[in-house]
């Protein structure tokens, strides 16, 4: 996206847009201040953040890791054999 068309709409008074994808934006001092400074917060947090694994099977390991978490959640597994299962299949998966 270009970073010049979203700061216009960040700024037109006549949206409710408030969603900045680009660096340049969160930092933009009158994007902050039209929205009390809310963007550049987002840009510390965004420092410290770790996006999604870029890796070939990591649509795999989320299944098996979404999966986990919902049985654990549920009460419905017990924690060290569910955990011990989900590693062996991430393991198995990471072969592939």
């Amino acid at each position: 996206s270009n970073p010049d068309i979203e700061r216009g709409v960040l700024l037109d008074k006549s949206m409710n847009e408030v969603v900045a994808m680009q660096t340049k934006n969160l930092l933009d001092s009158d994007v902050n201040v039209r929205y009390n400074g809310m963007h550049v917060f987002a840009a510390q947090a965004l420092k410290g953040a770790k996006g999604t694994p870029l890796f070939s099977q990591w649509p795999q390991v989320s299944d098996v890791l979404e999966a986990s978490i919902s049985e654990l959640a549920s009460g419905k597994a017990q924690v060290k054999p569910t955990l011990d299962d989900a590693a062996a299949r991430v393991r198995k998966a990471m072969r592939a």
